[in-house]
């Protein structure tokens, strides 16, 4: 389905699309992921799905559909591009409307999403908490594990950005003294999800030791494990950002964001149910200059 509001014969204002079959969702999902997303690019709860650089893109499982010649999964997803790119309040609330409508013209069989009303403002983060106050939340995992203590010297906060159960999940670890996220923590759900992950390693890390980048890695500032959930793919991704503008000075070294990256994927494991779960390796590779 696609509704466009044109400004001209080849330049819209306004698209919305909404796709369900395979190949479009995995070129529509593939599109956005070219660098290691971190946790703010997950929707608000409620509404599964991220934000990439063109804007909100809402994934949703099609229960009514049968699965693809492959077996796979049916998928919805729902995408909408204007001008601008930040993520608005508007465009969320557009994109949930389609969604709805989508899933019932195109017999998905999705749930009904929740539409924002107009004076709210979906994609407010929601504010840092003490880990132990986040027992709860998808952020859970840091309230029973011992963080490295934070260079600035400030108390760590925590961000839970979406549902347990989201499509793609996200978690910050925050510095409470300047605001900023630490380590951003992500799930990534269904087969879709392994290509991007398999370019991003070797475009973004350097390694010679035979390494094979369809497996989970370990470098300075992110690391990639995997699992299989629901007969499908599963990667979890950890990263570790910068202290203010100076690239090498970061939160966390690369071994220290290791066992925040074991222990985020054990906890989504877990509470999904997930199986053949597989961390990176000991080995720390250099980002690539």
């Amino acid at each position: 389905m696609r509704c466009h509001i044109n400004r001209d014969d080849r330049h819209a204002v306004l698209a919305v699309d909404a796709y369900t079959n395979t190949a479009d969702v995995r070129r529509e999902l593939d599109l956005g992921f070219t660098r290691p997303f971190g946790a703010r690019f997950a929707l608000p709860a409620g509404i599964p799905g991220l934000a990439n650089a063109f804007g909100p893109v809402i994934i949703q499982d099609c229960p009514d559909l049968e699965r693809d010649a492959q077996g796979r999964k049916r998928r919805l997803v729902t995408t909408v591009l204007s001008k601008g790119d930040d993520i608005s309040p508007g465009r969320i609330r557009i994109a949930v409307s389609m969604a709805n409508g989508a899933s019932q013209r195109l017999g998905c069989g999705a749930e009904p999403l929740p539409t924002p009303s107009a004076g709210s403002d979906p994609y407010e983060p929601p504010r840092a908490v003490p880990p132990a106050e986040a027992k709860d939340t998808v952020c859970g995992w840091l309230a029973g594990i011992t963080l490295p203590k934070n260079p600035s010297g400030a108390p760590w906060g925590v961000v839970p950005h979406t549902d347990t159960d989201a499509p793609v999940t996200g978690c910050s670890l925050t510095d409470t003294a300047s605001g900023e996220a630490a380590v951003e923590s992500s799930g990534w759900y269904g087969d879709w999800t392994d290509q991007p992950f398999v370019r991003l390693l070797p475009h973004n890390v350097s390694y010679s030791d035979g390494r094979d980048s369809r497996r989970p890695m370990m470098s300075e500032n992110y690391g990639r494990a995997t699992a299989r959930c629901d007969a499908e793919a599963v990667n979890h991704l950890a990263y570790g950002n910068a202290r203010g503008t100076d690239a090498e000075d970061r939160y966390l070294t690369g071994r220290q964001l290791r066992p925040l990256l074991d222990a985020f994927a054990e906890d989504q494991a877990e509470r999904r149910g997930c199986t053949d779960l597989e961390p990176p390796a000991s080995t720390i590779h250099p980002m690539r200059g």
